[in-house]
């Protein structure tokens, strides 16, 4: 490696955890079966781990307050016992961990914003329609079907935004006020 470059493995982690999760879940949603069940339980596995590690490195960098680093760990929590009981309780993890981003000071309040967003729309569409996955295994209609795909695209591209560096804080341009003690020039 380069003198004066690191790489961010929580971030790597939260990316690849991100776009694993996405893959996962659509896949699911599609009902298309690529691997044996082994592999997909692997995959699932794998998927649980990544998430937690980027998402414990991801709220460790926040530096937030108080109130924002109890529902970051929260967020974590619900993240990582979800996967392994309940979907609905992953994307209740999600919806935390997101409101806990846009209230850091250091993260990008976009990827927290549409991994909060993602599992809106996710348990929205679930209570609406019910569930894909699980017995009877049912596929959903057309509708229920692209919003669930947006949603956990929302929530992938979420996990990619907290992850990649270099994607901090961002803030919507002031309407010509200056910042707070700034004196604007005559």
């Amino acid at each position: 490696m380069r003198e004066g470059t690191s790489t961010n493995w929580a971030g790597v982690a939260a990316v690849a955890g991100g776009l694993g999760f996405a893959g996962f879940w659509i896949g699911s949603l599609l009902k298309v079966e690529l691997v044996p069940w082994p592999v997909a339980l692997a995959w699932h596995g794998l998927v649980i781990v990544l998430l937690t590690i980027g998402a414990i490195g991801i709220l460790r960098s926040a530096r937030g307050s108080e109130m924002q680093t109890w529902l970051g760990w929260l967020g974590v929590a619900l993240v990582a016992v979800g996967q392994l009981f309940a979907l609905e309780i992953t994307m209740i993890g999600f919806l935390v961990f997101g409101a806990a981003a846009v209230i850091a000071p250091h993260l990008s309040r976009w990827g927290g914003g549409l991994l909060a967003l993602g599992a809106i729309g996710f348990l929205a569409t679930t209570v609406v329609n019910g569930r894909f996955w699980g017995e009877p295994n049912p596929t959903p209609s057309l509708v229920p079907g692209l919003t669930f795909g947006v949603s956990l695209l929302l929530i992938a591209i979420g996990w990619v935004i907290l992850g990649v560096p270099g994607t901090g804080p961002t803030r919507l341009p002031s309407r010509g006020f200056p910042p707070v003690g700034v004196v604007p020039p005559d």
